[in-house]
């Protein structure tokens, strides 16, 4: 199966559980794509895929402050887990994990 597409997330962070959408596009071990969320909607073109684990990066813009988000996932089949980490401060950092489902091409 082709992880490109989009991909139905839910993620459950400090500020509750949220739906996110988080749509790919692969070529050869390249990944590009759109995170849409309760943060906004972000793209990034960092991705990169081996063997079944992706890896990424995406800076949103909550309330006009840039946070960049490290991202990891690792398919299953249809189903995606992973987790983001996010930097707080101070040299602290939280990280959040997420599940979901593919959608479709």
């Amino acid at each position: 199966m082709s992880i490109s597409g989009k991909w139905e997330l839910i993620a459950d962070t400090s500020m509750g559980v949220h739906n996110l959408t988080l749509t790919l596009k692969k070529n050869e071990n390249k990944v590009s794509g759109e995170l849409a969320g309760y943060l906004g909607t972000a793209t990034f073109d960092d991705g990169v895929i081996e063997d079944d684990n992706l890896v990424w990066t995406i800076t949103t813009k909550p309330m006009g402050k840039p946070i960049t988000l490290n991202c990891s996932a690792k398919f299953e089949g249809d189903k995606i887990i992973g987790k983001m980490i996010a930097p707080i401060g101070l040299g602290l950092q939280s990280e959040y994990e997420f599940t979901g489902s593919y959608l479709g091409a």
